[in-house]
């Protein structure tokens, strides 16, 4: 016999938001099959129908303001519509008791007990939707975010690598990955441009067959483009491009060379 008090879990379950199935799962009272086959047949019935009436009379009992879910409840309350409308107004009314905030995914899925979650569409959480005390939160995080600066991130990070390096984890995985985010920071291990080996012996850069002078015209252009792009994301113009970067546009002689003062003519070749 399903007791009132594990109907209760799966009315409150169907309210958040899990199917029929799932809520009926949540109660621990049913089996499977029974979850599979007749779970809308039997939140149809007249016990059911009279514990959503109870638990939605529970949560607006007259001292909460009804004005927004008048129709949904009036609806809960006659008890004889289709159990497809009974229950997506007995959703409507828990949202409303719980501030208009619907619940997650992740919330979802800790209900149904560790049953798979379908991939559904995320729900977005307008700001109207939220409680003061979120918005609130939200304000003062966005106040903090306009006073970091480029760079405070990445500082406070290195410094704080500085002081692990200093007094070593005691657990030696936790000691390694340490030294190694010390050696991935000063580009000694890792992706990091300046610590790969720059020359490919089957590799010609594209600009190999130019003149010297408009491959350092052709520089100077790369390192203007380069520029516009740092003044952009807020950061220092540099004088002169990365090693990595100009050799892959250029000749080593072109970096090397001192600036050609004339070009010589080709006419001069059959002298």
């Amino acid at each position: 016999m399903v007791t009132e008090n594990q109907m209760f879990i799966a009315v409150n379950n169907l309210a958040r938001g899990l199917t029929y199935a799932d809520a009926l799962r949540s109660s621990r009272a049913y089996t499977e099959k029974c979850c599979k086959l007749a779970a809308g047949r039997l939140f149809s019935g007249a016990r059911f129908r009279a514990a959503i009436q109870r638990y939605a009379n529970g949560l607006f009992d007259g001292t909460r303001d009804e004005s927004r879910i008048a129709e949904q409840l009036a609806l809960i309350r006659q008890g004889t519509a289709h159990i497809s409308k009974l229950r997506a107004a007995l959703h409507s009314v828990w949202v409303a008791f719980n501030g208009g905030v619907e619940m997650t995914a992740v919330e979802l899925a800790s209900l149904r007990g560790g049953i798979k979650v379908k991939k559904r569409k995320a729900r977005i959480r307008t700001a109207e939707a939220l409680t003061p005390q979120i918005q609130a939160e939200l304000h003062r995080l966005r106040e903090m975010a306009k006073a970091i600066k480029p760079g405070d991130i990445g500082g406070m990070a290195t410094a704080r690598l500085a002081e692990e390096l200093i007094t070593p984890p005691e657990d030696g995985r936790t000691r390694v990955q340490v030294m190694r985010l010390g050696l991935e920071r000063d580009g000694l291990i890792g992706a990091n441009p300046a610590a790969l080996h720059l020359h490919k012996h089957e590799y010609r850069p594209p600009f190999e067959h130019l003149p010297i002078v408009v491959q350092k015209l052709l520089l100077g252009k790369s390192l203007e483009l380069v520029n516009l792009k740092r003044i952009e994301d807020g950061l220092p113009a540099l004088q002169e491009l990365p090693i990595e970067i100009a050799a892959e546009l250029v000749t080593p002689d072109a970096i090397d060379t001192e600036p050609c003062v004339a070009i010589e003519s080709t006419n001069d070749e059959g002298k």
